[in-house]
């Protein structure tokens, strides 16, 4: 390896790489031209970047959970005043003005109904303690659709039913690692149904394996 290709390794690796270096280089100064504290700094140096990069896949971890966070409790919270934005509509004692006052759209007065929409763009993603986050985009889906969350065994013969959710994102736990799954998701409203999304896939690793997820 040379200290141009050293430069051009990708993170964690170089960590790895300096740290046995640098290891090897302060066990015997001498055999390297060295004196004792240029190896040590090179030591050093190798210990601090290993630390930064401990710190940063931490914070990318913490970022990447907060950001789930975030997005379950958007859907939480818009789910919960659907529920309820809904039923306002449908009294008949709450006033349009009173609506219009919240800046919403007053009552329709058109009866077609409205046909729920494919959810877009399902994604899968597995976890070697067996569990799943599945998670998807509602499309031309407003408010008042329900989805439904589907599982298959990979020759797709056995399609169930795991939930009814107003949310786009959901967490399931207790598959089996090493058994590939297909999932998919349709959305309901006012009885009709839409087609079914594309199946997303996944494959549980053993535990110890670990996963690259998505950036």
């Amino acid at each position: 390896m040379t200290i141009t290709q050293m430069y051009n390794l990708e993170d964690p690796t170089p960590g790895d790489t300096l740290a046995q270096v640098g290891a090897q280089v302060l066990a015997a100064p001498a055999t390297f031209g060295l004196s004792v504290a240029q190896a040590t700094e090179m030591s050093d140096s190798a210990e601090l970047f290993n630390e930064a990069l401990a710190a940063w896949n931490a914070a990318r971890i913490a970022a990447d959970t907060a950001s789930f966070d975030k997005q379950t409790q958007r859907e939480t919270s818009l789910a919960v005043f659907s529920q309820y934005l809904n039923l306002m509509y449908a009294n008949p004692s709450v006033s349009s003005s009173s609506i219009l006052s919240l800046g919403f759209a007053p009552r329709s007065t058109s009866k077609t109904p409205i046909l729920p929409f494919i959810p877009q763009e399902p994604f899968a993603l597995p976890s070697a303690d067996g569990s799943v986050k599945v998670s998807w985009k509602a499309g031309d889906n407003k408010y008042g659709v329900i989805y439904e969350v589907e599982v298959s065994d990979a020759d797709e013969s056995n399609w169930t039913l795991l939930a009814s959710t107003t949310k786009t994102r959901l967490t399931f736990n207790d598959f089996a690692p090493g058994v590939p799954k297909w999932f998919r998701i349709r959305a309901t409203k006012n009885g009709e149904v839409s087609p079914y999304s594309v199946n997303a896939g996944i494959y549980i690793p053993a535990p110890g394996f670990g996963l690259e997820e998505a950036a």
